[in-house]
């Protein structure tokens, strides 16, 4: 079911939501659980788009606008450690805030998660509310001015 928008919303009441504006790709190889986040970090304010699979995020991350991509870990081809690297090896990669999502426990994934440039880490299954706090701190923080 797509969610509608509230036709009796002002522009006050959008521009208070914490995600209003940020485009996030939503990736877990589970589309129940792609849809759902995505639809979840929508009733935040944000674009939400899932994807099941390493090659249509990369796919659609090479199309859009981004700012933020959500990856599953334990995802089967490509996990989303590589997914992360090529990421962060390409022109996207400054510019796009990464969170790694991941129900790995074991000592060796977390060594190459945290090896990787992720910026936010949520083990599963991750708090929506905690993980929308999270990006809306990130997403309305002052710049940084360089001087």
């Amino acid at each position: 079911m797509q969610n509608q928008p509230d036709t009796d919303a002002t522009d006050e009441d959008v521009g208070a939501l914490p995600l209003y504006g940020m485009r996030i790709l939503v990736v877990d190889d589970d589309s129940d659980i792609a849809e759902t986040m995505a639809a979840l970090l929508e009733m935040d304010g944000a674009e939400a788009s899932p994807c099941t699979s390493a090659r249509e995020a990369l796919k659609k991350l090479a199309q859009g606008s981004w700012n933020v991509v959500l990856l599953d870990i334990g995802m089967p081809e490509m996990d989303g450690v590589e997914v992360a690297q090529v990421i962060r090896d390409s022109a996207l990669g400054a510019r796009l805030f990464i969170v790694a999502i991941t129900g790995h426990s074991q000592a060796q994934m977390r060594c190459r998660i945290a090896e990787t440039e992720f910026d936010l880490i949520f083990t599963k299954p991750a708090d929506p509310e905690h993980l929308c706090r999270a990006l809306g701190a990130w997403w309305n923080a002052p710049a940084k001015v360089s001087m």
